[in-house]
Parts: C-alpha cells; structure tokens; sequence
C-alpha cells in the first residue's frame, strides 16, 4: 500500500486492508465452527410431570421406571439412575433406581416434584436424574 507526500492511503489502499481483515476472520470462524463439539444434553426433553412416586409404610415407591426405561430406549442412551431425596425426614433412606449401565458420558438434571404419603399430605421432592450415553 502507499501513501501519498501527505501519508494519507487512498481510499482503494483502504478498502483492500479491509477486505484482507474480513477474509482472515471469516477463516479463522470457519475454522472454529468446524472443529467445535457441539453435543445435545438429552436431559432437556426429560418431562419433569413424569417424576411421581408415593410413600408408603415399606419407603418410595416410584411412578417412573417405565417413563425413564422407555426414555433411555428411544434416545439410545446406555443407562439412567434416578436419585429421590424426599427432605424432612418423611423417607429417611434416599432411594436410587438404575436402568442400563452407567459407564461413559454423564449428564445429570435436577427436577423437583410432588409426592404424597400414606396420610395423604404432598411433600415436596428432588429428583436427580443422570443419563449416560
């Protein structure tokens, strides 16, 4: 590029700095779109109104199992295991269900729900979801 006696570049001069700039950068996102993981979190199209359960004399029963088998079925997941913690001492043991195996890449969600009990009072309950692909 030059300039003139003045050092003023003209204005061809600058629109080639320009164009050179903007090619450099379309290259380097470019490079960066193609090389970029980009994973789905399979915990997003978990229905949280699935999460029920009771408690009963005997501890959690779950309303689940079916909805998360089918869930790691459809979605070609290797594993899933819910966590219900039900605060308050209500279910003294926290109760983890596992479906598959859990060996690989684990996304984890928390949901929170509704239970009753046998007395027919609602508590409210943590449910922590873990999906392995």
């Amino acid at each position: 590029m030059r300039s003139d006696r003045r050092g003023d570049m003209g204005f061809m001069e600058a629109m080639v700095a320009f164009m050179a700039v903007t090619v450099m950068l379309t290259a380097f996102m470019g490079v960066l779109a193609t090389t970029t993981v980009v994973t789905a979190d399979p915990t997003e199209s978990l229905d949280p109104g699935e999460f029920t359960g009771t408690i009963e004399s005997n501890g959690f029963r779950s309303g689940f199992t079916e909805y998360v088998s089918v869930f790691v079925d459809i979605h070609g997941l290797r594993g899933a295991a819910v966590t219900v913690t039900v605060p308050g001492g209500f279910c003294p043991d926290i109760e983890t269900f596992t479906v598959g195996y859990m060996d690989g890449m684990l996304y984890s969600r928390s949901i929170p729900g509704l239970v009753t009990d046998d007395s027919g009072r609602v508590l409210p309950t943590v449910y922590e979801v873990v999906l392995c692909a």
